[in-house]
């Protein structure tokens, strides 16, 4: 080696390397649980809202819809090809058909969407008529209970406690 050279390499003892060594498994450490932690503290990341069986489904793109159409004529025409390949295919298949067979898979994801917003519309007011009356029937039980603990006869519409204290003196 020439004396350049020399003078641009550091040279460790086995103790440094060692050290060094600790220091880098210290720290593989450190991140290897901060990648834990963040995944145990987070879990409402992890988990989703369950999904009410009686609201309405999604509505289908034109794509989808043109896929359930041709899948099976897809797969009898390639019959030893992969689902995914499947899938590749029919992507295909959509970008060459002709516009007019295109526009008519669209009118049909627009009757979709309508038929959906509507099914929504009406889901979402008798879930609101729902959350009112679990509201009412709270805030009745509520008002029952507090009634009573203040000494209010909902019935004769008087402060019982106070009658009864006052016909006994």
């Amino acid at each position: 080696m020439t004396r350049s050279k020399q003078k641009s390499l550091i040279q460790f003892t086995s103790g440094e390397l060692t050290e060094i060594g600790n220091h880098f498994a210290r720290l593989s450490e450190i991140f290897l649980n901060a990648a834990k932690s963040s995944r145990e503290s987070n879990p409402e990341q992890i988990k989703k809202a369950p999904k009410d069986p009686n609201a309405p489904k999604r509505p289908l793109s034109s794509y989808i819809l043109f896929c359930s159409d041709y899948r099976e004529a897809a797969r009898l025409k390639n019959p030893t090809i992969s689902s995914q390949d499947i899938s590749k295919v029919l992507g295909e298949m959509w970008k060459g058909i002709d516009s007019k067979l295109k526009n008519k898979y669209e009118e049909m994801a627009k009757l979709s969407k309508i038929r959906y917003e509507n099914e929504l519309a009406a889901y979402k007011k008798t879930k609101e008529n729902v959350n009112i009356e679990e509201m009412a029937e709270t805030s009745r039980d509520y008002d029952i209970a507090h009634n009573i603990m203040s000494g209010f006869d909902d019935i004769h519409g008087s402060h019982f406690y106070n009658d009864m204290n006052s016909s006994m003196l």
